[in-house]
């Protein structure tokens, strides 16, 4: 199958949309920035996370839930209306045209790729990628910033995007400082920040992608989110072809943790109906992003999750781009290459 469309989909979804040799919409967070110093801007009590924080370091804006760094946005000069704590810091349009951190590259990358590999299973319109037409519906189950909800509503402005935070403190943070829109009472809003627990909430009908990015104080996915009625309630609400993508903390082999990400691959496994497979994100280990496909109707599930697929998605995400600081010959911090794409009875990372 060839893939040169998706792969030029995908690069609109991506780029930043700037002249060659300037910013390109990925910043490889581990290797160039370091926070240093300082200044609050935020900050509230929580009855999940004990403190919610929100640090403005430079150009750079971090969510810290107690002693964990939750999330970072590039907020470069100019797209905010303040950088100091005496002043609403509610303006924040630049934060939403870059992903810093690898993993939410990673889950973008992964659902446009699959939704169009299995577009193009299904005999769609060559070079068809879902997550750019008209009408297509995303769910993200946990929020903290906002990142990947906020990056798909900035670049498809088209798409309809539900975010679902369980902690009123987090989400309050996401709106004051993170540019999350106040909710619309009008009209049904683009994108849609709610505060309720995931297990709970009622997932919208034939979602093009359901991202699921839900921890607990352990750093493990909540159990009521790995049950395997919940998972069938998240491919009962995709529509055919549609993507399920979960981001997960990685373990050494041998480890509890390579036990529970392959406990919960087994699980989405059964629930799907399909084949699972795991995405390492480049320079980021503690991280691996779980991909499932409901299959379609009108393709064999083998053609949507078999190596044709895999080496299709593999293709579309190694972007490549003249404009990246790096040098051309090597691709953008989300590409990887087989290495990195492994089902989950197989080792990870």
């Amino acid at each position: 199958m060839g893939c040169g469309n998706w792969q030029m989909a995908l690069f609109i979804m991506l780029r930043y949309g700037r002249a060659e040799g300037q910013h390109t919409g990925l910043i490889p967070w581990w290797d160039e920035v370091e926070l240093g110093r300082g200044e609050l801007l935020h900050t509230a009590k929580s009855d999940i996370n004990s403190t919610v924080a929100v640090w403005q370091h430079g150009e750079f804006r971090a969510l810290w839930l107690e002693d964990v760094l939750q999330s970072v946005v590039w907020v470069p000069p100019g797209n905010s209306s303040s950088y100091g704590a005496g002043a609403a810091p509610a303006t924040c349009t630049g934060c939403s045209d870059t992903l810093v951190f690898g993993y939410p590259q990673v889950m973008a990358a992964a659902a446009a790729a699959f939704s169009a590999c299995a577009a193009a299973g299904a005999r769609s319109a060559p070079g068809t990628c879902p997550l750019l037409q008209p009408g297509a519906c995303v769910a993200c189950l946990g929020v903290g910033a906002g990142a990947l909800p906020l990056f798909l509503h900035r670049r498809l402005p088209r798409l309809v995007v539900d975010a679902v935070e369980v902690d009123p403190a987090v989400a309050l943070a996401a709106q004051r400082c993170f540019g999350f829109p106040p909710l619309q009472a009008d009209s049904p809003p683009a994108l849609t920040l709610l505060v309720e627990d995931a297990a709970a909430y009622r997932l919208l009908p034939r979602l093009t992608a359901l991202f699921l990015d839900c921890f607990d104080g352990r750093g493990e996915v909540p159990l009521q989110l790995q049950q395997p009625r919940f998972l069938r309630d998240c491919a009962a609400a995709l529509a055919p072809g549609g993507v399920l993508v979960t981001n997960l903390l990685n373990g050494k082999a041998g480890s509890l943790q390579r036990a529970r990400i392959g406990a919960f691959a087994a699980a989405v496994a059964g629930a799907f109906a399909s084949e699972v497979y795991t995405i390492r994100v480049p320079g980021q280990a503690p991280n691996v992003i779980v991909v499932a496909v409901k299959p379609t109707v009108a393709v064999a599930g083998a053609c949507l999750t078999g190596e044709a697929t895999a080496s299709a998605a593999q293709t579309l995400l190694a972007v490549r781009s003249a404009s990246n600081k790096r040098s051309a010959a090597n691709p953008l911090f989300l590409g990887f290459g087989r290495r990195n794409w492994r089902r989950p009875q197989q080792a990870i990372g």
